[in-house]
């Protein structure tokens, strides 16, 4: 099977998971029912734009669509597989993590207010103990990766271990170590 094929075939699984008609589906990734139907006949190619459009609307991989992988989408079964995922993030210029990255809380109804002043971030929440205890365990040793007192080698040997370590299944409501108190100071302050 060549790629335009691969391509046709989960083009147009993807269209049957959503339910749509081919009409609907061209609306949806904003395209026009014609190539769509050209595109799941194999008869003729879509540019990286609009596979890229397709995959990010579909929430599947580019690597899937295209035919290089089997998995759709980023697996996040264990908690191996999540924190594999943040480890990756931690490597990308750009991306830090603030001190207090590893504060464990839980998200009350009446989460608090957020500094205005502060430059925007992102906060990512784990209900899984077994995940914030790794989480507190890589920011110990990503520290010493980011200060130089170890090489990129030891980091990725740490990694590979961990990895090895948390390939255990994720537990979303497992429960978390300690609740966020209005009273006490925000954890990102």
């Amino acid at each position: 099977m060549d790629n335009r094929e691969i391509f046709a075939e989960r083009l147009k699984e993807l269209r049957a998971q959503t339910g749509k008609t081919q009409k609907q589906f061209a609306e949806f990734v904003e395209s026009t029912p014609a190539t769509i139907s050209a595109y799941e006949n194999a008869t003729k190619n879509p540019s990286l734009e609009v596979v890229m459009n397709i995959a990010r609307k579909c929430h599947v991989s580019l690597d899937w669509i295209c035919g290089f992988s089997d998995e759709k989408g980023i697996p996040l079964n264990t908690c191996a597989d999540i924190l594999k995922l943040l480890f990756d993030l931690g490597m990308i210029d750009g991306i830090g993590l603030d001190s207090d990255f590893s504060k464990v809380i839980s998200v009350p109804n009446n989460f608090p207010d957020i500094d205005s002043t502060y430059e925007p971030f992102m906060m990512i929440f784990f209900n899984d103990t077994t995940v914030n205890d790794a989480l507190i365990k890589w920011k110990k040793i990503f520290d010493l990766y980011q200060n130089r007192t170890i090489d990129e080698e030891v980091y990725r040997l740490w990694v590979e271990k961990t990895l090895k370590e948390y390939n255990i299944p994720y537990h979303p409501n497992k429960g978390v170590r300690a609740l966020y108190n209005p009273d006490d100071d925000p954890p990102f302050s």
